[in-house]
């Protein structure tokens, strides 16, 4: 899905009035949008049904599909990051989930939007990471339900600190188990090892960058966890074949369209 991205649409905040209704348009066929409400009550559709949301939920509106519909007598207010990605490109990930507390949907909400309204890192470096932090939220919480806790919390870990140095030794720790206690529950209910999911991790995060702009490859390795530039010139070759450059090549995406 962030390989597909075409551009980001717009990073804000939505206040729905008490006492009015949303309109519920359907999304563009090449448009995907995150919601997350930090307050008050709304509904969405999901094949035929009606599910409801509250602060703290995390609702993923793909192409085709109609926004928050319905709310509560005293409105809702939601933070909503919308992206244009290539067509085809449908919803990967769950409809609807419980992502945190209201608190921290807010905490969150204001990182992103102080970040959006700075001169850098710049708006579309904003828009990226903030879809791929709820989209991954979004895919963590609906596998993770049934996943043991001490796998969760090291996949926590991985999901926020993956652009340090982070190792499998700091996982372990995380999770509150020795390493090969953590390796086993990986490959139990992943079916591979911690290193792995870090380094696939790493490898979304600078296949990302490496396709939306001209970063030098020196800092698009330094922002997504790996030691140098050299670093992720031998794992991109040796997991995928080519260099970071001619992966550039190969899938760059069009600049963004003027709005409007």
């Amino acid at each position: 899905m962030l390989a597909r991205l075409r551009s980001i649409i717009d990073l804000t905040t939505w206040e729905q009035p008490p006492g009015t209704q949303p309109l519920g348009p359907h999304m563009p066929p090449t448009w995907h949008r995150l919601e997350l409400l930090l307050r008050g009550r709304a509904w969405c559709r999901d094949s035929g049904r009606e599910i409801e949301v509250g602060p703290g939920w995390l609702v993923w509106d793909g192409p085709g599909e109609t926004t928050l519909h319905r709310t509560g007598a005293d409105g809702f207010a939601a933070f909503l990051v919308t992206v244009e990605v290539e067509r085809g490109a449908g919803r990967d990930g769950p409809r609807a989930v419980r992502w945190g507390t209201a608190a921290a949907a807010r905490a969150l909400a204001g990182e992103y939007l102080g970040a959006w309204g700075d001169a850098a890192p710049g708006r579309f470096e904003t828009g990226v990471a903030a879809f791929a932090r709820l989209r991954f939220d979004a895919l963590r919480v609906q596998g993770a339900s049934g996943l043991p806790g001490p796998l969760r919390l090291a996949l926590e870990r991985i999901e926020r600190d993956a652009h340090t140095d982070l190792g499998v030794g700091h996982l372990a720790k995380a999770a509150g188990l020795s390493q090969s206690r953590l390796h086993a529950l990986f490959a139990a209910h992943l079916g591979t090892t911690p290193y792995r999911r870090l380094l696939h991790e790493r490898l979304a995060r600078a296949r990302a960058r490496l396709v939306v702009g001209d970063e030098p490859l020196t800092v698009v390795a330094t922002t997504t966890g790996f030691a140098d530039a050299a670093t992720l010139c031998r794992v991109f070759r040796r997991e995928l074949g080519v260099s970071p450059g001619a992966y550039r090549t190969l899938n760059r995406q069009p600049p963004a369209r003027p709005s409007g």
